[in-house]
């Protein structure tokens, strides 16, 4: 083995190395952290008679950006994500879009979450979250709508939601649901609250309606 061929080797491996390691620090510095315990700080959002019931127990996945955590109660599966950068968003200014197509959605750097959980939607979060108050929400043309009711301070959605993405004020991708294959029965909440901004889907194989709203402290 030549001088020459020796050098292209060390090279290459240490191109290897060198985007290996910047990959995991990339992710590490940008993506989700994992906490395991209870969210009993989120118990405010809802009805006191559902606090004590709810199972809180749940692995978290959190960031500078936003916080995502879970719940269950009995065959209910609750995810509530709260993003920081629209705690100042009011909900007229949230512009909803249906019929989109949304079938070729890959950004990139992004982290999924809920990939392997059949009960939840997969979430692709774009790594560098900046929404400068504005929230855009599309779903796809194989997203059925079936009721909307709207409050002082909340949108809530009653939908079959196969496909759905958020995008900001310059139509840039920030976060994107994929439903296939799993629980598309969805109540998706809206809800701005003691100055926060919230997001939260209740899914479920069975079949479910608008009553489950009334689990919420609104």
């Amino acid at each position: 083995m030549n001088i020459t061929f020796k050098r292209i080797i060390i090279m290459l491996i240490g191109l290897f190395v060198a985007y290996t390691l910047g990959s995991i620090v990339f992710t590490i510095k940008t993506g989700y952290s994992v906490d395991f315990g209870n969210s009993d700080e989120y118990k405010f959002l809802f009805k006191k008679e559902y606090r004590e019931v709810i199972d809180t127990i749940a692995v978290k996945d959190y960031r500078k950006s936003d916080y995502y955590t879970k719940f269950r109660l009995g065959r209910y599966y609750i995810g509530v994500h709260e993003i920081y950068d629209l705690r100042d968003v009011g909900l007229l200014s949230v512009e909803f879009h249906e019929y989109m197509n949304l079938n070729n959605i890959d950004f990139y750097p992004a982290q999924e979450i809920n990939k392997e959980i059949r009960t939840r939607p997969t979430i692709r979060s774009y790594w560098n979250q900046s929404w400068d108050s504005v929230l855009n929400v599309s779903f796809n043309g194989r997203t059925q709508i079936d009721s909307i009711v709207k409050g002082e301070n909340y949108i809530c959605y009653h939908a079959h939601i196969d496909k759905m993405l958020f995008s900001n004020g310059d139509d840039k991708e920030m976060m994107f649901f994929d439903f296939s294959n799993k629980s598309k029965n969805t109540l998706l909440i809206f809800l701005r609250k003691r100055n926060r901004f919230f997001i939260i889907m209740v899914n479920s194989s069975e079949d479910f309606g608008m009553e489950m709203l009334d689990i919420f402290d609104l």
